[in-house]
């Protein structure tokens, strides 16, 4: 990576990220699946922690409980799993985003 802070980074997101931790499983191309946490998400794409990481570029889908499947590309790999930016329409990515919004709302007290 070029020699940019982690705020630099972050500053040139398309999407801003939400913060989460909501429970899921993962597909790699091999067919496999394997638990993982969504540890981040935004209109673009999640990151999420996981058991076995793929390639760069490998398609990756990602069932994520209460909120359903979504399909994504690994773009970079973070510590303890991989980030992947979403596939697909737009449309289904800000779906996606209101059904966390909406489920994160519920949880807040």
């Amino acid at each position: 990576m070029l020699g940019f802070s982690k705020g630099a980074r972050e500053e040139a997101r398309k999407h801003p990220r939400s913060k989460t931790n909501l429970a899921g499983r993962y597909m790699l191309p091999n067919r496999r699946e394997y638990p993982c946490t969504v540890i981040d998400v935004s209109a673009g794409g999640l990151a999420l922690t996981a058991r076995e990481l793929g390639k760069i570029g490998d398609s990756v889908i990602v069932y994520i409980d209460k909120l359903g499947r979504v399909e994504g590309q690994i773009v970079r790999f973070v510590h303890g799993g991989f980030a992947l930016k979403f596939t697909g329409s737009t449309r289904a990515a800000e779906a996606f985003i209101r059904r966390l919004d909406e489920i994160e709302g519920l949880m807040r007290p």
